[in-house]
């Protein structure tokens, strides 16, 4: 931006002042491109004149007449032949004035004001359509109940479920429902949401918004019977023919101490295990219960070593080679 001279604040004064052939004078954003300055160069200019206050009539400042507001409400509200509906930009370029003019004017008057969707910007109308294209019938709802859906007006387009269809009630929703079924009666949630008719997220997730503590796998396992008898890899046969040893507790806790609380065949180590670190019997006599023949097993080592007979041979393996217990004593195999 450069300097005025005093002949430029001459020439700024005398545009400021003199008006046009329309009556109007022209404004300070017009006058700082002719002089390559800003705005407010010009305005610092004009108020050290001391002409700031001089009274100005501009095209787009001019007053409304009772007629022209009853214009502006007819323009706006009566519809185009093509069914569009005029801007409030229109009318003010029309009548001369601002677009805020004619949106005070409008509101003064109660008239109810469209909306951007309604009437677009940049001179591309679309007609309102509030109501369905004649002739056309409402589709069935989509959950498949038959019942027809109605219009949304919101979207300019039929709804696709009846209203309650979208997401109905179920009785997992219950949270009542949702603690005798899964606490006091010991469901599982793959059970409550194959009845339900939902995925076991939903069932998760409602047991988490009502408060209700989800339990570990195994737990659900063992309460719905898919872990035991038959169902159970480590089933032998029925009713075992042998009982555990008078001492067996004490027993388990010296054979843990004695390795150091940690799981002989993934090395898993916690500070507290609580009743998931096993006794394993090596040789599978469940009567020979010599010292020799107990090692310490996590429960997931404990199960895959019943249930598989390549990780039992690891674990012999691996025995044979780190555990000194072990090598006092013969494997009578599986």
């Amino acid at each position: 931006m450069g300097k005025l001279t005093s002949s430029d604040v001459g020439q700024i004064i005398s545009l400021y002042t003199s008006p046009r052939s329309d009556g109007s004078f022209p404004t300070i954003a017009e006058i700082a491109p002719r002089f390559g300055v800003s705005t407010a160069t010009i305005g610092r200019a004009i108020n050290a004149a001391g002409i700031s206050g001089t009274p100005r009539k501009g095209v787009k400042q001019r007053k409304l007449s009772a007629e022209d507001i009853d214009a502006i409400i007819r323009l706006y509200t009566t519809p185009l032949p093509k069914g569009t509906l005029r801007s409030t930009n229109d009318i003010a370029t029309q009548f001369g004035v601002t677009n805020t003019c004619v949106l005070y004017h409008l509101r003064r008057q109660g008239v109810a004001i469209r909306t951007s969707g309604e009437t677009q910007a940049g001179h591309a109308y679309r007609p309102i359509i509030n109501k369905p294209p004649e002739g056309e019938s409402p589709p069935p709802c989509k959950c498949g109940c038959g019942q027809l859906v109605e219009w949304d007006r919101k979207h300019k387009r039929w709804k696709q479920y009846a209203d309650g269809h979208h997401r109905p009630k179920r009785p997992y929703h219950d949270g009542r429902w949702l603690h005798r079924e899964y606490v006091v009666k010991g469901r599982a949630a793959t059970a409550l949401a194959s009845e339900s008719g939902v995925s076991i997220n939903s069932i998760c997730k409602a047991l988490e918004k009502n408060g209700i503590k989800a339990r570990p796998m195994g737990e659900s396992l063992h309460l719905s019977g898919a872990s035991r008898g038959v169902n159970n890899p480590a089933w032998k046969g029925g009713v075992a023919e042998w009982d555990y040893a008078f001492n067996w507790k004490s027993l388990t806790k010296s054979i843990k101490d004695r390795d150091e609380w940690t799981c002989q065949l993934c090395g898993a180590c916690r500070k507290r295990w609580g009743y998931h670190l096993h006794v394993h019997h090596i040789n599978e006599d469940k009567t020979d219960n010599r010292e020799q023949n107990l090692v310490s097993l996590c429960s997931s080592c404990h199960r895959a070593v019943h249930s598989d007979t390549a990780i039992a041979e690891k674990l012999r393996v691996k025995l044979s080679h780190d555990y000194s217990p072990f090598k006092e004593m013969s494997y009578a195999g599986r």
